[in-house]
């Protein structure tokens, strides 16, 4: 599985960007092995996780793996009666 992870600034210091980073790759890395195999992560963030805590953020990272999970399960099969 591969993550990217898009930090954009908001204003922020450099510091805060990347202990956001950093938290973010040890909290996908603990979610990576409930992902399919090679599928292609990216997590854009949002001005409102520079103040999260950690357990904010992983809860935030495991909703947002079931909402892909679920999405990806639901085009995998295509409903009856479609060309």
């Amino acid at each position: 599985m591969r993550v990217g992870i898009i930090v954009p600034r908001y204003g922020r210091t450099a510091v805060a960007r990347n202990r956001l980073k950093r938290r973010l790759r040890a909290l996908s890395a603990q979610v990576g092995n409930t992902l399919t195999a090679g599928a292609d992560t990216v997590i854009v963030v949002a001005p409102a996780a520079y103040d999260a805590t950690y357990a904010q953020l992983g809860d935030a990272v495991q909703a947002a793996v079931a909402f892909a999970q679920r999405a990806r399960g639901s085009r995998a099969a295509p409903a009856t009666g479609t060309p």
